[in-house]
């Protein structure tokens, strides 16, 4: 006679078969998270070198004078306000590239989600200097000493995840006739240069100014009609009226446009005359 054998005589019932593969499907799963995890931890290792690497290398760029103006020369900086920020410069091989939100690096991983430039000067410091144009002729500008603080983020391209922002200062020299940047400032401490050149560094002025030696500083003129009126042609640029700068002394520097003649009666002449403002040490 023949014995027959059921299924649970040869060691696997169905309901134990079931649990097998509910546990089998379970390790699959937590190898899987477990892969995931590590090469989502490599992949946000490489993005933080990526990241790293990349704001090292604009931090290089403007604590060097020459790389810096090269980069800055000629772009807006929003005077006591924040604005968008593009520098034309050379990164990983690649050549005059433009650097600005949305420029992609590291094989288009990463991307610049927000690249800006803030004036965060406390008081700006006003002076002059020489400024070659293209045909190398050199002209006197005026200029301020501002200091930039650059934002960086950055995201993820894959997930659009973002890190930290990174935060760079810079010291720039603003130019008030081409309301522009005209070079970075990291080496020179305006009022020591000043001095060393012979000049006087004079704190007294707002802003200070560096000024030759006892040598009186000007503020403008402008002529006082002895009519009392102001005309267009006749206001001082240096305050845009018939006026000389708070501190500044009026000196008269004679009579102009005589156009009458005192008749008979007159006790003094009334005259035109140009006025010149001046600020001297010692006054």
């Amino acid at each position: 006679m023949i014995q027959r054998r059921s299924f649970s005589d040869s060691g696997f019932s169905f309901t134990g078969t079931l649990i097998a593969i509910a546990i089998g499907g379970l390790i699959a799963v937590m190898v899987t998270t477990i892969i995931s995890g590590v090469i989502r931890g490599q992949r946000q290792v490489t993005d933080r070198d990526a990241l790293s690497e990349f704001t090292s290398y604009l931090k290089s760029v403007i604590s060097s004078d020459s790389t810096c103006t090269a980069a800055f020369h000629g772009l807006p900086f929003p005077i006591g306000g924040k604005g968008d920020l593009e520098i034309n410069t050379s990164y990983a091989g690649q050549v005059n590239v433009a650097i600005k939100k949305g420029f992609k690096f590291a094989g288009d991983s990463m991307e610049i989600d927000e690249l800006t430039i803030e004036d965060q000067t406390p008081e700006p410091i006003e002076f002059k200097i020489g400024v070659a144009d293209s045909s190398g002729r050199v002209s006197e500008q005026t200029v301020r000493r501002h200091l930039a603080k650059i934002k960086l983020v950055v995201k993820n391209t894959s997930d659009d995840s973002r890190f930290r922002p990174r935060f760079l200062e810079v010291p720039v020299l603003y130019n008030t006739k081409s309301k522009a940047i005209e070079m970075c400032n990291n080496e020179i401490n305006i009022g020591d240069a000043c001095q060393a050149m012979g000049y006087r560094w004079d704190v007294g002025s707002v802003p200070p100014q560096c000024v030759m030696t006892n040598a009186c500083l000007y503020g403008g003129a402008y002529t006082a009609r002895r009519l009392g009126t102001c005309g267009p042609g006749d206001i001082n640029p240096a305050t845009g009226d018939c006026s000389c700068p708070a501190g500044y002394t009026p000196v008269s520097a004679g009579a102009v446009n005589i156009n009458t003649v005192c008749v008979k009666g007159c006790d003094r002449l009334t005259y035109d005359a140009v006025v010149q403002c001046f600020r001297c040490p010692g006054t």
